[in-house]
């Protein structure tokens, strides 16, 4: 991880699982971010994953928002768990990145965009 500048990202992952964490690599890998949180269920998963990073770990979307405040989240989560992820970042003025499928459900879809 590197050190923040005004110029670099502030990001998250939500999600600690495989998928997270490939996102998590890429994003501490890029000069111009700084991966400040992971953010996942099982608790010591994503202690791992943010320790690995440089990261803090956060249980809920909710705290990450409130307490970390990142410019960018990566919502890595299950494919039928983008939905909540995804609104509570965009609701908390965060730019969001949402693994594919974006939705099973068309309405879903609507809603996040």
């Amino acid at each position: 991880m590197t050190s923040a500048t005004s110029e670099q990202l502030r990001a998250a992952v939500v999600g600690a699982g495989f998928v997270g964490a490939i996102h998590a690599r890429a994003l501490s890998d890029h000069p111009s971010v700084d991966l400040i949180a992971v953010c996942g269920r099982t608790l010591p998963k994503t202690e791992a994953l943010a320790s690995a990073h440089g990261a803090v770990a956060r249980s809920s979307v909710d705290e990450l928002m409130h307490k970390d405040a990142p410019d960018l989240v990566c919502v890595c989560t299950g494919n039928d768990q983008h939905l909540e992820p995804t609104l509570r970042s965009l609701e908390g003025g965060a730019h969001v990145f949402v693994e594919k499928p974006m939705a099973f459900r068309l309405d879903q879809a609507r809603r996040m965009i």
